[in-house]
């Protein structure tokens, strides 16, 4: 048993590297697959291109071409993967320094779960948090319980193309509630499986965010209006509250 690990990038080149140093820890690691999908990335000088090229004699699968948004290139790395877990570390985002792989696929041999929920850090513009543990699965309806980057995935249980590619920043909150509402089997550690890139797209475009997040609940839960206006309004209060790092994890 192993993992499969799934890599999003499109011209974020800095991040990307990031990404790559982490996963060097890996490399004595039997059977861990590395998947990177690259929207047609345009490397503006050569440092970008080394940074591109050395990608693709690292990884395991190496795919660039255009594609329709994040979701697209996500369902392309899983329809790809052939390991029995999938962890998602896009540019940008580090394996934890705390990860232990061996230890983690013990208890996956032993339990074989659908989702395992961990723990991570977050690296911010200003700040880093440390140790955000997940939230009960019964707090799914107020958001993701961890960082969609500190989740794993048992293969078998996404099947084909699993992300909604018309969603464009909840898409992983989609798939987390339509696997908890379908009977999938949960875990969570306190073992730091990321350090998650706090400036994403989640992070920094708050607004749309929040509206995707709003059709996502209704969807799944049947959400009033009145009351997912509620929830949003709860998040950027406790957003804007967690501008303060050591508050940060109230939001999260």
């Amino acid at each position: 048993m192993s993992i499969s690990i799934i890599t999003v990038h499109l011209n974020d080149f800095s991040g990307l590297q990031k990404t790559t140093h982490s996963l060097q820890v890996l490399n004595t690691q039997t059977g861990v697959q590395w998947i990177v999908i690259d929207g047609a990335s345009t490397p503006a000088d050569e440092e970008q291109r080394e940074v591109l090229d050395s990608t693709r004699l690292l990884s395991d699968e190496f795919v660039s071409e255009p594609d329709s948004g994040i979701y697209a290139a996500m369902n392309k790395g899983v329809n790809l993967a052939r390991e029995q877990y999938l962890l998602f570390l896009n540019a940008g985002d580090r394996l934890h320094p705390g990860f232990d792989l061996e230890k983690l696929l013990k208890t996956l041999e032993q339990t074989s779960p659908d989702m395992i929920w961990g723990s991570y850090d977050e690296s911010g513009k200003h700040n880093r948090v440390s140790n955000i543990q997940p939230r009960n699965e019964k707090w799914l309806w107020w958001g993701m319980p961890t960082s969609h980057q500190a989740m794993l995935f048992r293969r078998e249980s996404l099947g084909h193309d699993p992300y909604d590619e018309n969603l464009k920043i909840a898409g992983d909150y989609d798939l987390v509630l339509k696997l908890a509402n379908t009977g999938a089997t949960i875990e969570t550690t306190l073992m730091p499986i990321c350090i998650a890139d706090g400036t994403g797209v989640s992070n920094m475009e708050q607004g749309p965010a929040l509206a995707e997040q709003m059709i996502v609940r209704k969807r799944h839960f049947g959400t009033s209006t009145f009351v997912n206006l509620s929830i949003s309004a709860s998040h950027r209060t406790i957003s804007w509250i967690g501008q303060i790092g050591s508050l940060r994890k109230l939001w999260k």
